[in-house]
């Protein structure tokens, strides 16, 4: 937070405040005793006018490291540069033990601006405190305006997305003491008490190359937030939920401006699905000290396999923890997608699907997209996975990768939810015919994993043709034999006439 009345200011300006009151008090006692009667004169602007209301707007933007610029008090000013912050909920409270009527007010007042910490009215409990209005911040703006003259303590209650600690508590008076051009009193105030920033941004890559199972990565690129000189990090921890669909979970890297982080040294890490990084407290000077860098998580996992219905589309988001002395705020990231697909092959005889076939192998290749639909035709000559079907006639793809979003220059890029697949049958079971042509496949990933059934049929190979055998082939073989012994006969009883009538 930056306020022309910090505490050192604020001292100065309200003891310079008290001392022109004073003054100012002198010089009218004087003057009235020295000439009687006399006209009431106009009130001096040097003093208070008390009959007045006062305001106060509050400006929000984001803190920058080194930034150094203020806003006038007297007047809004728009900080070029800076990054105007909105959802930001202010309390103001009046402080009723304090006159500034009174020069011991004014004392009074300083005091507790040097006193008051980063503990609000509210949350201390404190009494002599009245709360007066609340507001939240649009356009980066929030006024408070026909406030009745006095002492107030502004506190930030509310954080808006993104913001890792409240501003501080700060003391304001209504008037505030004027110097130069803003002299002598400023009735509506403006101050500009600025937050730290952060963003947690999450990344997820398949990183084996394999369109089955394997390894996956997510990264989490944390923005740390600046840390004022007035301010202290004292927790800074990343956790990560992991779907129990993943195994081998693992945090494979802590990096911090290039830098790698060892484990046990510079941070502790939970092991399992649950993932916790936490910075060890000697080393988050260190990290404070990169105010507005990153620092990168990365996290690798192996997908469980086995079962398409347990996978399908899985989701995951990360969460950065920080504390700034002592207020937590946890900021969560975007969500990160990882899809997956399946399906089955039931193999049967042609005509009956019961007549299931043991034996069948397949090979699985990416398919081709053409007008928009999936054509049985191979990409390449990669094959994904290859099958044979059990005694049931069954076999399956559980676990085809599909896609996972990426982050690209800060916006997601959604991951894809189908996948084309080209299905080739490489060996026919025993006695059938092998299929002469791809089949195309589509898969889609759901949130539950269903996948469908492919069925797959057969068709038995021609029989060869065989010699004549059996009944049919006897009766031919008995009626050659007869005829053969008809024509025997008559031969006979032709050479025996013609023997006869020789004679």
């Amino acid at each position: 937070m930056r306020i022309r009345n910090n505490s050192q200011r604020s001292a100065a300006a309200l003891a310079a405040g008290a001392l022109l009151l004073s003054f100012a008090g002198t010089v009218g006692l004087g003057s009235a005793a020295a000439a009687e009667p006399v006209a009431t004169p106009t009130p001096s602007s040097a003093n208070i006018d008390f009959t007045k209301k006062g305001s106060l707007t509050l400006h929000k933007y984001e803190e920058l490291a080194g930034s150094k610029l203020e806003g006038a008090v007297d007047s809004a000013t728009d900080l070029a540069g800076l990054t105007k912050i909105d959802g930001a909920g202010f309390t103001i409270y009046k402080v009723t033990d304090i006159d500034l009527a009174t020069e011991a007010g004014w004392d009074a007042a300083g005091d507790l601006s040097k006193s008051l910490g980063n503990t609000c009215p509210a949350a201390g409990g404190a009494s002599g405190f009245e709360q007066t209005a609340t507001g939240v911040t649009a356009n980066g703006m929030v006024a408070f305006t026909g406030l009745d003259l006095g002492a107030y303590v502004v506190c930030e209650t509310k954080l808006p997305a993104g913001v890792a600690a409240p501003s501080l508590p700060f003391l304001v008076t209504l008037p505030l003491p004027g110097t130069g051009s803003q002299a002598p009193w400023i009735y509506d105030v403006h101050a500009y008490p600025k937050n730290s920033s952060t963003s947690v941004v999450k990344d997820v890559r398949k990183v084996d190359g394999s369109p089955v199972d394997g390894r996956i990565e997510f990264t989490i690129d944390t923005k740390i937030p600046l840390v004022t000189d007035s301010k202290k990090l004292t927790k800074f921890e990343i956790t990560d939920a992991v779907d129990a669909r993943f195994s081998d979970v693992k945090v494979a890297k802590v990096e911090l401006a290039g830098a790698t982080f060892a484990e046990g040294t510079d941070y502790t890490a939970a092991a399992g699905n649950s993932v916790s990084v936490k910075i060890a407290d000697s080393k988050l000077p260190a990290v404070a000290a990169a105010g507005g860098q990153s620092l990168k998580v990365t996290i690798s996992a192996t997908v469980q396999g086995g079962s398409a219905d347990k996978l399908g589309s899985i989701t995951n988001t990360a969460n950065a923890h920080f504390e700034v002395d002592g207020n937590p705020t946890t900021t969560p990231s975007n969500e990160v997608h990882t899809n997956w697909g399946g399906f089955s092959i039931l193999k049967y005889a042609k005509g009956s699907e019961a007549a299931t076939l043991e034996g069948a192998e397949f090979s699985l290749f990416a398919g081709t997209v053409a007008d928009g639909k999936c054509q049985p035709v191979e990409a390449d000559n990669t094959v994904i996975a290859s099958v044979k079907t059990d005694a049931n006639g069954k076999a399956s793809f559980p676990a085809l990768f599909l896609g996972n979003s990426t982050v690209v220059d800060g916006k997601i890029v959604a991951a894809p939810t189908t996948g084309c697949f080209a299905l080739v049958e490489t060996k026919a079971p025993a006695g059938y015919t092998l299929l002469e042509k791809p089949i195309a496949v589509t898969v889609k990933a759901t949130a539950t994993g269903e996948f469908p059934t492919i069925t797959v049929e057969n068709t038995k190979k021609a029989a060869v043709t065989l010699p004549l055998t059996g009944a049919a082939g006897q009766v031919l073989l008995t009626l050659g034999s007869v005829a053969a012994v008809a024509i025997a006969g008559g031969l006979m009883l032709v050479r025996r006439r013609n023997q006869a009538e020789a004679r």
